[in-house]
């Protein structure tokens, strides 16, 4: 609740602090209700400097400064659903940057998930820790007595720990089987935290040889592919300067890498595109090789 145009910017300032790639802010409120003095106080607080009005007539404003872009809507004078859906959206949504909408009540259903209710929410976030998965399920639990059974689930599928996401994969169908969701995957590192567009992701595939993938907009571009380590040392040296390079665990050889993980939140907000490329089920986990099975030995004949 705010009581001045002042304390509606600073809501909008210490919503800057949360928000990430993706999010999709949904403002509905009477006409002089404070939206675009919200969206002015979180453009602030991402860091720019740019004046930020109403964009009633022209439809969007784009403020590319600061953490993140924001991408500024108005559907107040937008007349039918043909009208929205010539704005291409999903280029904004599923984008680098995040989305205000102003009156976004009178268009819910071009909003992913219909973000209008006061009471949606993230149910939790669980960091990536290999003592969290003993607690997979309880907090599991704790989210569907919260949200009720899911609609739709999404299963990262690595590349990564085969261990895990044979583990994820399994958990994934029980859950679909006992609640009639629908089941979809994606490869676990296109949903990386990432400022830019752009970024990518290496790690040790064992047997003397690593893995590179390429990302770009939360979809693969290139790989996963193995090189050796004189391969992708090559590889990285031609990379651009200002792409990030993430690994799950620490890789000295590679200065340039960073430890990062995949991120729920941003898995969860992909799965509302129905553009994007989704595996159905069976699903499997992304191989870096052909599986090797090892036959039993003939027993020896006497």
């Amino acid at each position: 609740m705010s009581n001045s145009p002042a304390e509606t910017e600073a809501i909008g300032q210490r919503f800057a602090q949360d928000v990430e790639v993706g999010s999709i802010l949904a403002l509905k409120g009477e006409l002089g209700s404070g939206k675009t003095l919200f969206t002015k106080g979180l453009v602030a607080g991402l860091g720019s400097n740019a004046a930020v009005t109403s964009p009633t007539f022209t439809i969007v404003h784009e403020y590319p400064c600061g953490r993140l872009p924001v991408y500024h809507f108005d559907f107040f004078r937008l007349e039918d659903p043909q009208s929205v859906a010539r704005l291409g959206l999903d280029d904004y949504f599923f984008g680098d940057g995040v989305s205000v909408i102003e009156w976004a009540d009178r268009f819910p259903e071009f909003v992913p998930g219909h973000g209008l209710n006061d009471d949606v929410e993230l149910a939790g976030e669980w960091p990536n820790d290999r003592k969290n998965s003993a607690a997979f399920f309880e907090n599991l639990s704790v989210a569907t007595k919260k949200f009720g059974p899911p609609e739709i689930i999404v299963v990262g599928l690595g590349p990564g720990s085969y261990a895990g996401t044979r583990i994820a994969i399994s958990a994934a169908i029980g859950l679909q089987v006992s609640s009639g969701a629908r089941l979809i995957g994606y490869p676990s590192i296109c949903a990386m935290e990432c400022d830019g567009q752009e970024y990518c992701v290496i790690g040790d595939a064992r047997r003397k040889s690593f893995f590179f993938a390429r990302i770009c907009a939360h979809e693969l571009v290139e790989g996963p592919s193995l090189h050796s380590e004189g391969e992708l040392k090559s590889k990285l040296a031609v990379l651009e300067d200002d792409v990030p390079i993430f690994c799950s665990e620490s890789l000295p050889r590679f200065e340039r890498a960073v430890i990062g993980y995949p991120s729920a939140t941003i898995l969860a907000r992909l799965a509302q595109n129905p553009q994007r490329s989704f595996s159905l089920p069976p699903l499997e986990p992304i191989y870096l090789r052909e599986p090797h099975v090892t036959l039993p030995k003939a027993a020896s004949s006497k």
